[in-house]
């Protein structure tokens, strides 16, 4: 529709003849050209989620900021700009439903399915420009600004359904925090080049305690990207979760806040309701960073007293192939390497029998970190 209307664009709005007209279509082929090199280098760290949300929205924007332009009659820059964008927003869209056609179709029938696919485009281009081009329509060109109008709010329709799609396997979490694990999603694969070694263990339902060694500040959006189904919780110290922008979003994940001066006493009452409620709560018992060189800290025994008191499955999970950094934000902006390996629950059943030995909680803290360490030795070996 875009490029049949670029005459009537070029006359109305940039005041220019029809000979100018493949100078404007040029700049659709840009904005296809960027998006299709911007997808190609950043869509496969993004979830397909994620891609198809932005292609249509972008499509959406940029098609409503066209119609408006033309029918204010706006000027050459908003247009060219609106163009860039549509050009932009029709690669990201074409190459994701590539992708994922590759990706979900088997081998024997992706020709055929390629094929109909490519078809149904072609057809679709020349059915609009016959539409559109061969009919005498009376006052047509008056008519641009309501028809781009149009394919926009059928683009933000688009948008609505598949949000809705999308959010239906997560409705029992925020909109907002399933938007923002798809974006840690990407920026861990991205920044971290993270990969998951093995499944996840994690369960989809029911408390459960994550418990896995500490490399840098950056091991949260790690573990988290690795587990999109389940939103996971943390204990972070309370001078971080007390900080507005990064407090508001703690609070959003129900991270539950722990004082360092009494780490035993802050963490202990709203960790319990975390997880009698069905929570995930990831903690990281060592309590502080795994410097390069040194032997890791010993495990503290508040991990074993949750799992003791609540009878939550513990998942351990190992971190390889970060950067340390002192700071715990300086690693969101560094490169790594990270592997993520998630284990088997870990068995404190004759603990549990004895939980009200004062050793108890030391004893499943020391087993936790075992088990621990026996997948951080089979990340090493797997290379």
């Amino acid at each position: 529709v875009v490029i049949s209307v670029v005459p009537a664009l070029v006359r109305d709005v940039f005041g220019g003849g029809f000979q100018e007209a493949g100078l404007y279509r040029g700049l659709i082929g840009i904005g296809l050209a960027s998006g299709a090199a911007f997808m190609s280098a950043f869509g496969p760290a993004m979830p397909l989620q994620l891609r198809v949300l932005s292609g249509v929205a972008g499509g959406a924007f940029w098609m409503l900021l066209l119609a408006i332009a033309c029918a204010l009659k706006l000027g050459p820059l908003v247009v060219g700009v609106a163009l860039l964008g549509i050009g932009g927003a029709g690669a990201a869209i074409q190459v994701t439903v590539n992708a994922a056609l590759q990706r979900f179709v088997p081998d024997s029938r992706r020709g055929r399915v390629f094929g109909v696919s490519d078809m149904c485009t072609t057809a679709a281009i020349a059915a609009t420009s016959g539409m559109l081009g061969l009919p005498r329509i009376a006052n047509l060109d008056r008519l641009t600004p309501l028809l781009l109008g149009a394919i926009g709010l059928g683009l933000l329709v688009t948008l609505w359904v598949a949000w809705r799609s999308y959010r239906r396997p997560h409705r029992e979490y925020p909109g907002l925090i399933v938007l923002l694990s798809w974006i840690a999603q990407s920026y861990a694969r991205l920044a971290g080049r993270l990969r998951r070694v093995g499944p996840c263990r994690i369960p989809r339902r029911g408390p459960v305690i994550v418990a896995s060694n500490h490399t840098c500040g950056f091991d949260p959006i790690l573990i988290q990207a690795c587990c999109p189904y389940r939103l996971i919780s943390y204990l972070v110290a309370r001078e971080y979760y007390e900080r507005p922008l990064a407090g508001w979003f703690m609070r959003l994940c129900r991270c539950v806040p722990i004082d360092r001066q009494k780490p035993a006493k802050s963490f202990l009452s709203q960790s319990l309701r975390l997880l009698r409620e069905g929570g995930c709560l990831c903690i990281f018992p060592q309590g502080t960073f795994e410097q390069p060189g040194e032997p890791p800290p010993p495990p503290r025994p508040g991990v074993g007293l949750l799992a003791l008191r609540t009878g939550a499955p513990v998942i351990p999970c190992c971190i390889t192939g970060t950067r340390y950094f002192d700071s715990p934000f300086r690693a969101y902006l560094a490169r790594h390497q990270a592997r993520v390996r998630f284990g088997r629950p870990v068995d404190l059943s004759d603990l549990v029998a004895r939980k009200r030995d004062p050793d108890a909680p030391r004893l499943a803290a020391e087993r936790i970190m075992q088990a621990v360490e026996q997948l951080r030795r089979e990340l090493s070996e797997a290379g």
